[in-house]
């Protein structure tokens, strides 16, 4: 799991930057509200990332339990896929994707690809043992393991920040639409 966890540090930095230059600052996708639905997939990642360092570092998914590498996996794909979809309209009013990030993001998914395919390599003869779900530290210096807990924090205050402004988007939008009579009018 090692390689997969220096591929997620990578990942995380860069990630990291995107959205704090490119989602908060530049573009300020909390407040579009042509980008409520792509924010949903923003903190989905952020958590989806707090998982995967937890996974990686601190938990050991063994027989049946290793299913749950590729469901993870299979979960951020889809996230990935609908965050590609959405981003386009998302961002016309902005003037579309910047080249910048745009070159991100494929940088982004290649190496979050690549620790997805090392962290499912890696684990892979767990599948063969006991079914059990343990927790354990990965074998690394404990200055690493600390930038993995400072990772998993700063997507967590990812997470936070953009499903709050995902709800305050949503309750924003809910209140201009107009009120629908439910009354039964007399014929």
């Amino acid at each position: 799991m090692k390689a997969a966890f220096y591929l997620f540090m990578i990942a995380g930095a860069f990630g990291g930057f995107d959205v704090l230059y490119y989602h908060i600052y530049t573009h300020r996708l909390y407040r579009q509200p042509s980008a409520i639905w792509e924010n949903v997939t923003h903190f989905t990642r952020a958590l989806l990332f707090a998982v995967f360092f937890t996974l990686i570092v601190h938990v050991r998914a063994a027989g049946a339990w290793w299913w749950l590498y590729p469901a993870i996996i299979a979960i951020e794909f889809v996230n990935t896929m609908l965050d590609t979809i959405l981003e386009p309209a998302s961002r016309k009013s902005l003037g579309g994707l910047p080249t910048g990030e745009y070159i991100l993001h494929v940088f982004l998914s290649l190496v979050t690809g690549a620790a997805l395919a090392c962290m499912l390599f890696d684990s892979q003869a767990l599948l063969s043992e006991p079914t059990s779900l343990t927790w354990y530290t990965l074998d690394l210096p404990e200055s690493l393991i600390f930038g993995s807990y400072m990772s998993t924090v700063a997507a967590v205050g990812f997470f936070l920040f953009e499903s709050t402004s995902f709800l305050k988007q949503l309750s924003q939008r809910m209140r201009r639409q107009p009120a629908v009579d439910m009354a039964v009018k007399p014929a």
